[in-house]
């Protein structure tokens, strides 16, 4: 009897252990909506394939003439593209309008335990060196750091709330390396400059660009051999290289690539610098624009960190969506508001209903949802529910979340990219 009872307490705990082991793989399978953090690199791609394994269509959705002939629109559509190349000629008006195009913002403001008012401002408003603006021709440089493009040449983090300091009001954007800018005036204190890049103009720190001729300037900029670099972020010789990041390129080798980093010599001129890049973390010339190669890059940036304008070395919404889509040759402009009415084919879907909405995500294709402020990626759908992979600054990261009807409701722009 005792016997008995053994074996079948023995086949209880078996049967529960199957179901918990059932309940466990059921878990792990599930696309999760939470806050992503020390993920390996392994179940994110994993997470990615449960998405790029039921794409329909993984072949080329645009040639590399039609990506180019796509941002010749894009730049015709947006008032927040710089043709750098055309620009060589700053008065003082131009200079001033561009500096004052910012203003302060509404007070107090706060930074760790600092409050800050109007009154203690001064130093930054005075940094501005109005007094000492004038005409120019503009000189050429590159980015060789990954800097904070500020409205205000300050250090000083403006935060609307003290106990939540992601959202800098001074901060405007990130500029990535070997990115192109023209500097058109300095700080009173020497340590910043009021620059123009592609798609945004304020100040960065000088420490941050090096000054270029027309020869290098054309070197970095226009070299048709260039290695990408495909990681989230890979540090090169102690700089941060961005997913996007083009280097010129040298040759290959059993190491890796071997391409040219831009630095700067004693005179804030731009030198060039070898350096090997690992082959998995970077590809020759931009990568074949697919479903599939669009979501595994956009699957490297899950469980990465949400800051305003890219501080901190973060990404916000635009450009995480700006640094996956540059992956394949596009250049998106900063803003959500100019990159939903400029890209692709632009869909307003304001007086749509759900439905409606869903029919066009649904549709084979990448595409982009917009509503005020942010912009997401689609993903597709899994368990016949649609799924979709954003920096939320609600979240304050990357994550995957799904796009129910109440979601759908928001979404004033679907944008498709093709």
């Amino acid at each position: 009897m005792n016997k008995i009872i053994k074996v079948g307490i023995l086949l209880v705990i078996l049967l529960l252990g199957g179901i918990m082991i059932k309940i466990f793989n059921t878990k792990k399978d599930a696309i999760s909506e939470d806050k992503l953090t020390n993920e390996t690199n392994e179940y994110i791609n994993e997470k990615a394939l449960k998405f790029t394994n039921l794409l329909s269509n993984t072949k080329l959705i645009l040639t590399k003439e039609e990506i180019h002939n796509m941002n010749n629109l894009i730049k015709s559509k947006t008032d927040e593209y710089y043709d750098l190349n055309q620009m060589n000629f700053f008065s003082y008006s131009d200079i001033l309008n561009f500096i004052n195009k910012y203003k302060l913002p509404d007070f107090p403001k706060y930074e760790n335990d600092i409050v800050y008012t109007r009154e203690n401002t001064l130093d930054i408003l005075e940094n501005l060196n109005l007094e000492n603006i004038t005409e120019n021709e503009g000189k050429k440089a590159i980015v060789i750091k990954r800097a904070n493009l500020r409205s205000f040449p300050t250090n000083k983090h403006f935060y609307d709330n003290q106990n939540l300091q992601k959202f800098d009001t001074l901060q405007e954007s990130e500029l990535l390396v070997n990115t192109p800018v023209i500097v058109i005036h300095e700080s009173k204190n020497q340590a910043w400059e009021f620059v123009i890049s592609p798609f945004y103009a304020g100040w960065i720190e000088k420490e941050n660009i090096a000054f270029a001729n027309e020869d290098d300037w054309d070197y970095f900029l226009n070299n048709e051999k260039f290695i990408l670099i495909t990681d989230k972020t890979y540090t090169c010789d102690e700089i941060s290289l961005d997913m996007s990041v083009t280097l010129p390129f040298i040759k290959e080798t059993n190491e890796g690539y071997e391409a040219i980093l831009p630095t700067k010599d004693a005179n804030d001129m731009v030198t060039k610098s070898k350096v090997i890049i690992p082959k998995k973390a970077a590809h020759i010339g931009f990568l074949e624009y697919n479903n599939k190669n669009l979501l595994l890059q956009a699957f490297k940036y899950e469980g990465s960190e949400y800051s305003w304008g890219g501080l901190n070395e973060s990404v916000d919404c635009s450009s995480f969506v700006a640094n996956v889509y540059r992956c394949f040759g596009f250049y998106f402009p900063r803003n959500t508001s100019s990159q939903k009415v400029s890209i692709g084919q632009s869909i307003n879907v304001l007086d749509m209903t759900a439905d409606e909405k869903k029919q066009i995500i649904e549709a084979d294709g990448p595409c982009l949802l917009y509503r005020p402020g942010h912009v997401m990626l689609y993903l597709g759908q899994v368990h016949n529910k649609n799924y979709i992979i954003h920096a939320s600054g609600q979240a304050l990261s990357v994550i995957v979340s799904e796009v129910d009807n109440d979601f759908l409701e928001t979404i004033d722009r679907i944008v498709l990219v093709k």
